[in-house]
């Protein structure tokens, strides 16, 4: 069963990302050491699946309708029924808030952006991230 777990602890968030590299990989988080979570309209979680700890997913709310979310698996549960887990993660903010869910994947990473695809997500369009030197995928449902 999928559950989420919020986290309040900036240093539970950081170990959270810290695992698999997730800090770099899904936010482009060079150094965690240096960053804090931001709490300003954001809402952090652990992923469980069975009580495992498989993932982290965050929620920003951009408006009263629209609300962005980044998410990480670690690589041991990963191609285990990925777009599964985080579609339920996704129903359930659904189910509580009446809202648009969108989420930017950098256009390399393929698995990421096959993933979205199986939850209903489309890219919206793309655009270079300069900081990254990187092109951005955005999606929507």
């Amino acid at each position: 069963m999928v559950t989420l777990y919020k986290l309040d602890d900036p240093y539970e968030i950081k170990c959270s990302l810290h695992k698999d590299a997730l800090c770099t990989q899904v936010l482009g988080i060079s150094d965690i050491t240096k960053w804090n979570p931001d709490f300003t309209r954001a809402s952090w979680f652990l992923i469980k699946d069975n009580n495992e700890d498989v993932g982290f997913i965050f929620f920003r709310d951009i408006s009263g309708s629209i609300i962005t979310f980044h998410a990480g698996i670690y690589k041991k549960y990963r191609h285990k029924n990925t777009a599964k887990i985080l579609k339920v993660c996704l129903d359930g903010i659904k189910a509580e808030v009446n809202c648009n869910l969108i989420t930017t994947i950098d256009t390399q990473n393929i698995p990421a952006l096959k993933v979205a695809e199986k939850m209903g997500f489309t890219i919206l369009k793309t655009f270079k991230d300069i900081d990254r030197n990187t092109d951005i995928a955005l999606l929507t449902e």
